[in-house]
């Protein structure tokens, strides 16, 4: 399957103003592995629409029960930025378009918060407008594993230790992981036995550490070095090409490493995404999980994909109409958003040119 062109814009709806910038945050990370997400206190909401008793305010400090003071000279570019020429498996099929992706991230904002985004990494490819500027309250716990504070390694064997288990058992893996062993030198020189000892409670122990280990041979024969950071000035499709040569590294994994680690845009299907993808009719109910992958990273606005991958995952937890078998392992915090009629509102919202949801913001 080709890859992904270059980046281009299309037309996105007229009226869109500059945005008052929002309070700065520190990066938090999660992983395909473990999103380890918290409801913000600060959502933003329809215009309009009132909370009985609930004073919630927007991004930073900022309400957003009036019409935001603009500066003129703030002003962002009119289009989202989304692939040139679609590449995807499903080139009849229409879903989603760019506005849809906007309108259902600023709803799924509205009620769980807003993702805290990754800095970029000095290096780093410059293929992609990083935001350093994060909105909003820590939602994604940062006590676990910051991706601007550990190597691009971690990032990857932590994807590698979530593949077939869950986010608790993962997240155990990689704790007792790298207490076992400080340094992947030491991993590296171990006996298999004690690794796999080290992550068993993570599944599948064996064939993640003969996984792992392979990277790591083939880091110290090719650079001399148990590192991946010389990924960050690579471009994207060079990154991708670099990863996926490694056994076991498939879609998701490659996706996941891009998109937390590199801070590049890439949308990573998981579980929670390609059932609510088919849900919503993004994406036909016959797709596999790598279609509805390759299908979704074309359509998704770059300027969103990861917002929307990390709300999606989150929403596949605690919503009863999105969980699978409407069984959310994760308490409720509301009414779902991605019903027909909330996202017609939210679409609205969008359209009108409310700047917080204008191609650049970030939400």
């Amino acid at each position: 399957m080709a890859r992904r062109e270059k980046a281009a814009a299309i037309e996105a709806p007229p009226g869109r103003r500059a945005r008052a910038r929002p309070a700065v945050k520190k990066e938090d990370d999660g992983g395909c592995c473990d999103n380890g997400f918290e409801k913000s206190p600060k959502r933003a909401r329809v215009a309009g629409k009132k909370d009985e008793g609930d004073a919630k305010v927007g991004f930073g400090d900022t309400p957003v029960t009036a019409p935001l003071e603009l500066a003129a000279t703030e002003a962002k570019p009119a289009a989202w930025t989304v692939a040139v020429k679609y590449t995807g498996p499903f080139e009849d099929f229409s879903g989603p378009s760019a506005e849809e992706c906007v309108a259902a991230t600023a709803a799924l904002v509205d009620l769980h918060g807003a993702p805290v985004r990754p800095a970029a990494k000095p290096g780093a490819s410059t293929d992609y407008p990083h935001n350093d500027e994060a909105v909003g309250s820590k939602t994604i716990l940062e006590k676990k594993y910051p991706p601007s504070e550990s190597p691009v390694l971690d990032s990857l064997v932590r994807t590698i230790l979530s593949q077939n288990t869950t986010d608790i058992n993962s997240l155990r893996a990689f704790k007792q992981l790298k207490k076992d062993f400080p340094t992947w030198d030491k991993f590296l020189n171990a006996r298999d036995s004690a690794c796999e000892d080290s992550i068993r409670c993570g599944g599948l122990a064996q064939i993640k550490v003969g996984r792992i280990k392979h990277i790591l041979r083939t880091l110290q024969a090719e650079r001399g070095a148990l590192s991946l950071e010389y990924l960050n000035a690579m471009s994207t499709e060079d990154a991708r090409a670099e990863l996926e040569r490694f056994p076991g590294v498939g879609p998701k994994t490659v996706a996941c490493t891009l998109m937390f680690a590199l801070n590049r845009p890439e949308f990573p299907v998981d579980t929670h995404v390609w059932r609510i993808a088919k849900n919503q009719g993004w994406a036909p109910n016959r797709a596999s999980r790598e279609e509805t992958y390759e299908h979704m990273n074309c359509k998704v606005p770059d300027e969103v994909k990861f917002d929307l991958h990390v709300l999606l995952v989150e929403h596949g937890k605690t919503c009863p109409r999105c969980a699978k078998n409407g069984n959310n392992r994760k308490e409720s915090v509301g009414k779902c958003p991605l019903t027909p009629a909330s996202l017609a509102k939210w679409r609205e919202v969008v359209a009108a040119g409310d700047s917080r949801y204008s191609p650049g913001c970030h939400l």
